[in-house]
């Protein structure tokens, strides 16, 4: 399986900057991605950057991809960044590839894909199972979607064991 990053930002505004009924902005930006909680009123923009655009971006501080998102969000809004940070109650950045815990966001398949995933399928002495969205065959791979129908599997035959 190959490993993609993700650098995600959260920007909670004093009011919303976008048009009424917006669900997905895309750009040409740095990061590129951004969505809002519709069809709730909630007054965040969620920005996203995945796979070799993140890698890009990775590699600086938080508070460098804090002026990256801005600077994204200047540029689609076509107001002066300075003006947008008025605005800003809260900025959170979520650099994946920076958790020690995860070193990255997502999975994706490769040419080795299926016989790694047939191998960790396979229980261990049926003692150790193996479970998580990188093994899950099926159409949702790489999201929670997966690791939870994957880790349902892996639960179904621990109990199978006799």
């Amino acid at each position: 399986r190959g490993f993609g990053n993700v650098v995600k930002v959260v920007v909670e505004f004093n009011k919303p900057i976008w048009k009424t009924g917006t669900a997905f902005i895309f750009s040409d930006t740095d990061i590129p991605t951004w969505w809002t909680q519709f069809p709730l009123t909630a007054f965040t923009l969620t920005g996203w950057a995945g796979g070799p655009m993140a890698d890009r971006i990775a590699n600086n501080s938080d508070t460098k991809l804090s002026e990256i998102a801005l600077d994204s969000l200047s540029h689609i809004f076509e107001q002066p960044a300075a003006e947008l940070q008025k605005q800003i109650v809260g900025l959170h950045v979520y650099n994946w590839k920076e958790y020690a815990e995860s070193k990255g966001a997502y999975s994706y398949a490769t040419t080795a894909s299926e016989i790694a995933r047939q191998t960790l399928n396979t229980p261990l002495d049926n003692t150790i199972f193996f479970a998580g969205e990188g093994l899950y065959d099926g159409q949702y791979s790489g999201t929670v979607e997966a690791a939870l129908n994957r880790a349902k599997k892996a639960a179904q035959e621990i109990l199978s064991v006799e």
